[in-house]
């Protein structure tokens, strides 16, 4: 084989391969190799409710973490030292502190499903 004849039958592979791959994504393949998605492909599709409001809590609670790290570093430097369970404790005593902690369980069992892949 001549080396035109191997780049025509690499090409036809590669254009093979896309064309499964296509089929398995709903990606539609024209002649010219160019990829375009199509509108119900599932990359496209937007998330539910549940899934923004818990990514959306997630989001809360990394900043939170964030922030106590940094109170425990600039406390920690001050001989002040406040464990995670005695913030627990004290958000447990207050009303609003339960309710915050009934919506990040909340949030994180609807993430958890979506791992799981029970929730889209």
């Amino acid at each position: 084989m001549d080396k035109a004849e191997k780049k025509r039958l690499k090409a036809e592979a590669k254009r093979q391969k896309k064309l499964a791959k296509a089929q398995s994504t709903q990606i539609r393949i024209p002649q010219d190799g160019k990829s375009e998605l199509s509108e119900k492909s599932p990359s496209a599709e937007s998330p539910s409710p549940a899934v923004r409001f818990a990514e959306s809590v997630r989001g809360i609670l990394y900043i939170i973490f964030a922030a106590s790290l940094l109170a425990a570093l600039i406390l920690g430097q001050k001989n002040i030292i406040i464990s995670l369970d005695d913030i627990v404790q004290h958000m447990l005593l207050a009303n609003l502190g339960k309710v915050i902690l009934a919506v990040i369980a909340l949030a994180l069992f609807i993430y958890g499903l979506k791992h799981l892949r029970l929730v889209k």
